[in-house]
């Protein structure tokens, strides 16, 4: 449990592939539980005799499209993804109030960084130095994370 929350970059990574995996599985799960297989309203069984034949394989993915692109199955993925992006919102909150930063796009930044491990990189910095003056700790975040 303490690579998983740990600071370092594998760690980021990791993080950042079970959300991956987390919430695809969440797509599988919502599409196929709000769109459960019917045999009789299933489009190759209502081929009509003589008529135009249809690859199975393409007339099944073309079923499986259109559960997972259904819009009550996009409208779960939303409310998922906009629960992260609230909860995201709510760390940089968070992060300025405590160390009183006005610059929302660098705790932004940071965040990302840490959780994610995209450009990987545990020190944040700020463009005015009158930042840095009143609050030097904040150079390096990762030594008060930790």
């Amino acid at each position: 449990m303490n690579k998983f929350f740990n600071h370092s970059k594998s760690s980021a990574r990791l993080r950042f592939f079970l959300l991956i995996v987390f919430f695809l599985i969440f797509w599988i799960i919502a599409a196929m539980l709000l769109h459960p297989e019917n045999p009789l309203t299933n489009s190759s069984n209502n081929l009509i005799p003589g008529g135009p034949r249809f690859n199975p394989f393409i007339v099944q993915m073309v079923d499986i499209l259109k559960k997972f692109f259904a819009w009550d199955t996009l409208a779960r993925l939303c409310v998922l993804i906009l629960g992260f992006v609230i909860a995201r919102y709510l760390a940089m909150r968070y992060l300025s109030d405590l160390y009183d930063i006005d610059q929302l796009k660098s705790i932004s930044r940071f965040l990302t960084r840490i959780t994610f491990g995209w450009k990987f990189n545990s020190k944040i910095g700020f463009r005015n130095n009158n930042d840095l003056k009143s609050f030097p700790e904040l150079v390096d975040l990762q030594k008060l994370l930790s």
